[in-house]
């Protein structure tokens, strides 16, 4: 996915990269294969955030919203579940936790670096909100 996703951007063809991801997100039927599902190794997750970053570079808002959503609200509850455990069970599932938690700060990060917010003194603006 990264060799087209560069070739795209190098050339300002956004517009194109726009339409492959859409059609991309046609043919995965979100019943099949939703964008925030657990796998081992939390791979599914990891391939979701790489088709995020596409949407953020071709600048396709709505994809980003609903991808985002989807990997964050799995992350979440990822997290959520094994902060439930204890012990041996604790202790066995310790580096999928921090693989969970590990890609919600890189969404976080990835969206702080994509959408970047200005901090006025009482009020944050984004660059969305600036449009």
């Amino acid at each position: 996915m990264q060799n087209w996703r560069l070739i795209w951007l190098q050339k300002n063809r956004k517009e194109e990269a726009k339409a492959v991801l859409n059609k991309v997100d046609k043919m995965m039927h979100e019943s099949n294969f939703g964008y925030g599902l657990t796998s081992r190794g939390n791979l599914h997750n990891r391939n979701s955030l790489l088709f995020l970053e596409a949407c953020y570079l071709a600048g396709d808002q709505a994809l980003i919203q609903k991808v985002s959503a989807a990997v964050k609200k799995d992350l979440q509850q990822q997290v959520n579940f094994y902060n439930t455990l204890s012990g041996l069970k604790a202790d066995n599932m310790a580096q999928e936790k921090q693989t969970a938690e590990t890609y919600l700060q890189a969404l976080g990060q990835m969206q702080s670096m994509y959408n970047p917010s200005v901090e006025i003194p009482g009020k944050v603006m984004t660059k969305e909100a600036s449009k």
